[in-house]
């Protein structure tokens, strides 16, 4: 009779463990890294008449990014892209870049800086005119 009570104390004790152990596990997928934020930059370059626009929306869950960057010239062939990387810091991502311009499909590695007010983009080749400078703004 006293086994049994020692066993049946000991299973308790058990499941006790297990449920307390699965209960630890399930919170984990309410950690704040896995929120995704989403954050819109933009510059609008106006010269008579005439709008070029650059855009760029950074979607981040945790160390993740992906997005989009396009360039939206009034008369010229425009860029559409998008990047998937990882945050190397709080302030810094390496991205790779893919992008379609004048037909043609391309791809490069970026970094992008983020400050409170502006993203900047470096990397890729000068002549594509990838390194850029764009003000946060609000995402619509």
């Amino acid at each position: 009779m006293h086994n049994v009570q020692n066993i049946t104390l000991m299973l308790l004790f058990l499941l006790l463990q297990i449920g307390c152990s699965a209960q630890k596990l399930d919170n984990s997928n309410d950690d704040s890294s896995q929120v995704e934020i989403t954050t819109c930059y933009k510059n609008i370059h106006s010269f008579e008449g005439v709008t070029d626009i650059e855009i760029i929306i950074v979607k981040r869950t945790g160390d993740n990014l992906n997005g989009i960057y396009h360039w939206l010239p009034a008369f010229k062939d425009k860029r559409l892209g998008e990047f998937v990387g990882v945050a190397t810091s709080s302030n810094l991502a390496d991205v790779i870049y893919s992008f379609e311009q004048e037909g043609v499909r391309n791809q490069t590695q970026l970094q992008l800086e983020f400050t409170q007010e502006f993203i900047s983009i470096s990397g890729g080749e000068k002549s594509t005119g990838l390194n850029r400078k764009l003000k946060k703004v609000k995402c619509d």
